[in-house]
């Protein structure tokens, strides 16, 4: 009875994070279907600049509404400055502040050197948004680490 009753609250559950994806997937996309496709896109893009061509995808969906919240954030963010066509490389930290991020100057360098090698190619125009995933990575991965080490010494 016990398993019954887990088993109906799991599904439950499920059915409302696909629900709430279906919902938040209108803002980003026609569909839930083309969203994942994007999201798909994205992480194909990223494998493919690590060298990791022969590595399984497995969508989830707990990432993927991670993924299209942060998306808007930024997207929020970025139209904040509307006087502005796109961002400059000097304004990259100021940038990166407001979002709640603190990269050094060295990482902001490292990346943009990594993703402007070649100019005028056509991935590097997309690449943008990658040089924003791993610097927000970073910056998630070394709060998070404060934060275990803080909760382990209360």
């Amino acid at each position: 009875m016990i398993t019954l009753i887990q088993a109906y609250v799991r599904g439950w559950l499920e059915r409302r994070r696909l629900q709430r994806l279906m919902t938040k997937a209108l803002y980003h996309g026609p569909n839930l279907k083309e969203v994942i496709n994007m999201y798909r896109g994205v992480i194909y893009r990223i494998r493919y600049r690590l060298g990791l061509w022969r590595t399984r995808q497995i969508i989830n969906f707990a990432e993927l509404e991670e993924w299209m919240d942060r998306k808007r954030f930024y997207e929020t963010m970025f139209a904040k400055r509307e006087c502005c066509q796109g961002l400059q490389r000097s304004e990259l930290l100021k940038y990166f502040r407001e979002c709640g991020h603190y990269p050094t100057q060295k990482q902001v360098d490292e990346y943009w050197d990594l993703f402007n090698k070649v100019n005028g190619h056509p991935i590097i125009k997309r690449a943008n948004i990658q040089l924003v995933g791993k610097l927000v990575a970073r910056s998630i991965r070394e709060r998070k680490m404060r934060e275990y080490y803080k909760s382990r010494e209360v």
